[in-house]
């Protein structure tokens, strides 16, 4: 496996544990938050079986397009976005390629997409593609990391959400100190829209 596919993995995982107030050290496997998440993660199943594909499509290097099946998530093959995808495409099952039949696709990215669907839907069922953006949350990292990391401690202390205390705050009149706006005239808001400027 490719370290910097391994590295994008973790911190994936790592940022979607922070979101959700989860902390490895503070968390034991049978605790509260990880029964909700267990039945979190069985209702999305129920409803949305395909769930595992979009997964892949976050840990998955920029630069292909993942094909899954619709009814159960399963990834089935990674194409490069540009190339020859008779030749570089990752199958997880490499006995399937042979299911594309050897034909040439077309130039068309958009039309390579629905021609891959046309050959591999009768015998693995309903598909879903997409370009996948592996390196995406890479860049926000630095940014937005310690933020996630202090929500999550607030979580953590309080036992719920910090806008639970927002709300609180926000409807005693008393402790908002934000100067009131005056009211936008409405035959402006009406003329700047039917203009489109705004």
């Amino acid at each position: 496996m490719d370290p910097r596919r391994s590295f994008t993995r973790l911190l994936l995982v790592a940022l979607l544990g922070v979101a959700h107030g989860l902390s490895v050290s503070a968390q034991t496997p049978g605790g509260p938050v990880e029964a909700r998440l267990q039945a979190d993660l069985t209702v999305v199943k129920a409803f949305r079986p395909a769930y595992p594909f979009w997964q892949h499509i976050f840990t998955i290097r920029d630069g292909r397009i993942a094909f899954g099946s619709a009814q159960d998530g399963r990834l089935v093959v990674t194409f490069p976005v540009k190339g020859d995808w008779l030749k570089d495409g990752l199958w997880v099952d490499p006995a399937m390629s042979a299911t594309l039949g050897g034909r040439p696709f077309p130039v068309r990215l958009d039309d390579r997409r629905d021609e891959v669907v046309r050959r591999l839907e009768p015998t693995i069922g309903p598909l879903l593609h997409n370009p996948t953006r592996g390196l995406f949350l890479l860049p926000n990292v630095p940014k937005y990391g310690p933020f996630l990391s202090e929500w999550s401690l607030i979580y953590e202390r309080s036992a719920s959400p910090p806008t639970s205390a927002w709300r609180r705050r926000s409807s005693n009149p008393a402790s908002t100190a934000r100067p009131a706006r005056a009211p936008t005239p409405l035959a402006s808001v009406s003329s700047s829209a039917a203009t489109g400027r705004c």
